[in-house]
Formats: structure tokens, sequence, C-alpha cells
């Protein structure tokens, strides 16, 4: 039984990833955390850390994003959650509200491959309610954490709608930084790095998840037609800010539960490089 997987999209935001209580004077901060060495730490109010291993790399911070496996435990020693059920860590941004609060403040400062213990008393976790037959109201709670990856990406790129430019088919757009060379025509494949926020500025996609470039050929469908119409207007080296009307974005279906109908999509997009097409490449 997986927690963070058996409730629907909007009820692991109200469930699992809400923040349960608000801070006291008692509570730990996350600055606590940032100094490279190991911690075993145990706070007035219960709440506790104790690092397995100290892991490497850069030390994760609020607003960044990870991916982790974890076992949660009760107070009675059961395993209530565990993501190597399914054999796929999770994958969050942390500070945000997105994960409970002991994740919240227990993970600032873990590295790549760092494992840790947090001790969570109810106030940091699903308090005096619980979830129905699976924690019982009030209980404090253990969990095993094991980082698997920090991805730190890039804020947001000023936009001023005073600087933009419109295209033909409505997209307003940005150029941040000119590029060079020439731009790609139909077919060719290209690089990119990209984030893409929604109309309330929240993040839905990054290329920096990922630890890399996506690739793909433009101007043949294989994504929306946003996309290929700002790419294949794009030279190597550019940096663009596009925002994306939904007729030629994700519409009025829109995608997969994350994006919702007749969404407007901002994408802060970098076009790394231009290659061959299939053709040239025969």
């Amino acid at each position: 039984m997986t927690i963070f997987r058996i409730f629907p999209a909007v009820a692991i935001f109200s469930l699992l990833i809400l923040q349960a209580c608000s801070q006291d004077s008692a509570s730990p901060s996350a600055d606590i955390y940032k100094p490279p060495v190991a911690i075993d730490t145990t706070f007035e109010d219960g709440f506790s850390i104790r690092d397995i291993e100290l892991g490497e790399g850069s030390p994760i911070d609020s607003a960044d994003f990870f991916s982790a496996h974890y076992t949660g435990y009760l107070s009675n020693g059961d395993i209530f959650d565990t993501s190597f059920e399914q054999g796929v860590p999770i994958t969050f941004q942390l500070g945000v509200g997105q994960v409970l609060k002991a994740w919240d403040v227990g993970l600032v400062g873990m590295r790549k491959g760092g494992k840790r213990v947090i001790v969570s008393p109810p106030q940091y976790a699903y308090g005096d309610t619980g979830i129905t037959d699976i924690i019982p109201p009030n209980d404090t709670l253990r969990f095993e954490i094991e980082l698997m990856n920090v991805y730190k990406i890039p804020g947001k790129w000023d936009f001023s709608t005073d600087e933009s430019q419109l295209s033909d088919s409505g997209i307003s757009y940005q150029i941040h930084q000119t590029g060079r060379g020439n731009k790609p025509d139909i077919g060719q494949h290209v690089s990119v790095r990209y984030s893409g926020y929604l109309e309330d500025g929240t993040l839905f996609d990054s290329s920096y998840l990922r630890n890399g470039a996506f690739q793909f050929q433009v101007g043949i469908g294989q994504v929306i037609q946003g996309w290929d119409e700002t790419v294949l207007d794009m030279r190597p080296g550019e940096r663009r800010t596009v925002l994306i009307p939904p007729d030629i974005a994700y519409g009025s279906n829109g995608a997969g539960g994350i994006i919702p109908p007749n969404s407007s999509l901002r994408f802060d997009i970098e076009l790394m490089e231009v290659g061959l097409s299939d053709e040239d490449q025969l």
C-alpha cells in the first residue's frame, strides 16, 4: 500500500501533501540543517532527525525538487507506506506544502544518496484526525528516507508585457537572450531545456527534473503546436519566454489531470542545439 499513490491528485494535496499544522516557537528551523554535518537531534516537541548516511553533492533546500525512496512506520512498528512496493521513488518540491510538514522541515540539508530517519509527532504529520483505517489519530510516525536525487530548477525568467511581442497565432513572447546560427528546419532534431507553468504560476513540468535536455523533431507534431511554432523561430543559444493560448496548447481537453481544460501555458525555453533531420542522417 502506497499512500503517496492511492489517493487521486487532488486528494494527495489535501491529505498526504497538506501541511498539517503551523509551527510554534519550539519547532525546528530549516537553517539548522544547512551545515554539511551529520544530524542527530531531538527537539522539545518530540520531532527528531538522525542521519544514517550523509550523501554527497549539493544539499537540498526549500523550493528544490527531489526524488526519494521511503518507508513509513506507525508508532507500533507497523509499516503503513513504502515507495519500495512500487519500485519507483516519489518526486515532489520541498518547502511549498507538497509533502508533510515533517518532510518539508526534516529533509532540508540532505544530499543525494543520504539516508535519514525522521520521527514525526502528530502535529508534523496527520494530527488528531489521522487517516481512516490507515493512520490512527495523534500517532507519532517514523520515516526512513533515502534521497535519490536533488533537482535545482532555475527560477522563472522575468517577463514584461511591455517588452513582449505577439505572433500571428497569439503567442506572446519575450526574448531574453538572442541566439546565433540558423533557425531549425521542419523535421530537424532539436535539443531544448525548459520549464512549464500553469496560469497560477505552478510548475507542471521541467527538463531539469530529468537532469538533461529534451530532444524532439520540430515541426512534425511531436509536441504541441505552440512549441513547434516557437522553436522553429529560435536560433541556437536563444532563451525565450512564451505564453501559449489554449487552442495551440492542450485545448479544451487539458492533459493528464495536470493541465486544466482551456489553459494558457507559460514556458521558459532555451534552444541548446539543432541537429540533422532523419533524411540527412541516412
